[in-house]
Order: structure tokens, then C-alpha cells, then sequence
């Protein structure tokens, strides 16, 4: 949970959530799991998968109305976080830039949480140069 990783950064951004008046997302922080995988990104701008559990049920998913992918960027000690919500207004990826501090706090939840150091070095060689070359 992202809550138990980052209590701190979860606070600020449901103070700023708040703020924005959007109680729909700050509903969501507190169930926010961190899906295990690992970090995309190095530690001053990275990004990882996460959503609130539980998930919406079928007939949630049925009621709901659909609507665009949204992205809602957030300040937070100088950096910023932007929380991507899918078409039915549920979290789905966070991305991080300029907080390598929640990298590093991400980053000790091993076993959950990997990041590109860990992989095998010739794995690092082929996403660097797949990088360099702009393909995915």
C-alpha cells in the first residue's frame, strides 16, 4: 500500500487532493496498492502501476459512466506527482519526478517492489539501448 511505503507523501497528497476538490481520488489513497513490479525510470523521475483495492465490482463497473483517461498533477516538496486516473476514475499509475526519497523508500519494499539495478546486467544493456534508439 502505498500508504504504508510513503505515509508522509500519501498525507501531502491527500491535503492536495483536498484542496483541488477532488474527494474522489483522496477516497482512493488509502486503498491504493502498489502492484509488485518493478520501478520504470531512475530515482529523480520514475513511475509504477498502482490501484485501490478493493477493485470495482461488476455492477460498479456497469453503473459507472465512462469517461477519458486523467491525469492530475500534483506539487509535492518540490517535486510533483501525477496521479493517472482510468476511464472509470480509478487510480492506475503514479508518476514521480524530482522526489528521489520515495524511490529509495519504494525501493526497500523488495520482493514487491524491484528496481533496474537488480536486473542482470546484459537485461540493463538491452533497456539502455532500447532507450537510445526511442523503441520499447
Amino acid at each position: 500500500m502505498l500508504s504504508a511505503a510513503c505515509l508522509d507523501l500519501a498525507r501531502e497528497l491527500a491535503v492536495a487532493l483536498t484542496r483541488m476538490n477532488r474527494h474522489d481520488v483522496t477516497a482512493q489513497l488509502d486503498r491504493l496498492m502498489i502492484v509488485s513490479q518493478r520501478l520504470t525510470g531512475t530515482p529523480s523521475v520514475f513511475s509504477f502501476a498502482a490501484y485501490p483495492i478493493p477493485k470495482l465490482t461488476y455492477e460498479e463497473r456497469v453503473a459507472t459512466t465512462l469517461r477519458d483517461w486523467e491525469d492530475i498533477r500534483i506539487p509535492v516538496r518540490g517535486g510533483c506527482v501525477t496521479v493517472a486516473l482510468d476511464d472509470f476514475g480509478q487510480c492506475n499509475f503514479v508518476y514521480v519526478e524530482g522526489l528521489p526519497e520515495v524511490y529509495a523508500a519504494l525501493k526497500t519494499l523488495k520482493g514487491y517492489i524491484g528496481t533496474e539495478e537488480d536486473l542482470p546486467p546484459d537485461v540493463r544493456e538491452r533497456l539502455e539501448a532500447q532507450r537510445k534508439t526511442g523503441l520499447r
